[in-house]
């Protein structure tokens, strides 16, 4: 009878790991892009020499990727596969291209 008291008590202190969900490790990828695309068009939306739609135009082209991929949760994948990666690819091309120039007439110190 000590032994089973000992095995109940032993799974109560160390519980059976399960392993984690197939899903979750590319939503974390897409969260970590979609984070690092953001932070580059919001670094290029701040460059004030820039006219307003240069600055904002790689913004808008990412939000509407995120609203094409969200589509796909409702039930309308038809634009997300169409629109959505190359908008995504289009805004931070855009974005590191105006970066860049920015950098590139910045005279030195």
């Amino acid at each position: 009878m000590p032994s089973a008291l000992v095995s109940s008590n032993r799974d109560l202190a160390f519980p059976e790991k399960k392993p984690a969900s197939p899903v979750l490790l590319p939503l974390a990828l897409y969260a970590f892009l979609f984070a690092c695309a953001l932070a580059v068009t919001l670094k290029a939306a701040r460059i004030r020499t820039l006219p307003a739609w240069r600055r904002f135009l790689p913004l808008a082209l990412l939000l509407a990727a995120a609203v094409m991929s969200l589509l796909r949760g409702v039930g309308i994948p038809g634009p997300a596969a169409l629109l959505a990666f190359p908008l995504n690819l289009t805004a931070v091309a855009l974005a590191g291209r105006e970066i860049h120039a920015n950098h590139a007439h910045k005279p030195l110190p």
